[in-house]
């Protein structure tokens, strides 16, 4: 029995090998360029961004390290967390107290927000000069 399960073990890391081992030399083919992986859009890490309405929050600030420093009229905070996929932008506030989720598009920020309160709005953020 011992001896089947080992032989089945070593079948299988064989034909993974062989399939791993077949798509590595797939992708190294010059007639198959390989596509260098990275945000696809623009780049909002460093920047700083207005709200043009519809939301409290005044200034948001996306820190390299994926922290959100936002800013309202109560005051300004460092707990809050983003992420960015191409052009959609995601972030949230205060553990997801607040949440927005949306595209870029050249110096705008549009989308949608909603709070654990059930508020929904329509934000839209104009990319800060530095």
């Amino acid at each position: 029995m011992r001896r089947h399960f080992v032989r089945r073990i070593l079948v299988l890391i064989a034909t993974a090998g062989a399939v791993v081992g077949s798509a590595a030399r797939a992708d190294h083919r010059p007639d198959r360029a390989v596509k260098p992986l990275g945000i696809v859009g623009p780049r909002i890490a460093g920047t700083t961004w207005v709200a043009q309405g519809g939301t409290n929050l005044t200034r948001l600030r996306f820190e390299e390290n994926g922290t959100l420093n936002y800013s309202n009229e109560n005051g300004s905070y460092r707990n809050g967390t983003w992420k960015q996929t191409g052009g959609v932008i995601y972030f949230e506030t205060n553990n997801k107290y607040f949440e927005f989720k949306g595209t870029i598009q050249g110096n705008q920020i549009a989308g949608d927000a909603w709070n654990v309160a059930g508020e929904k709005q329509k934000p839209v953020f104009r990319k800060r000069a530095k």
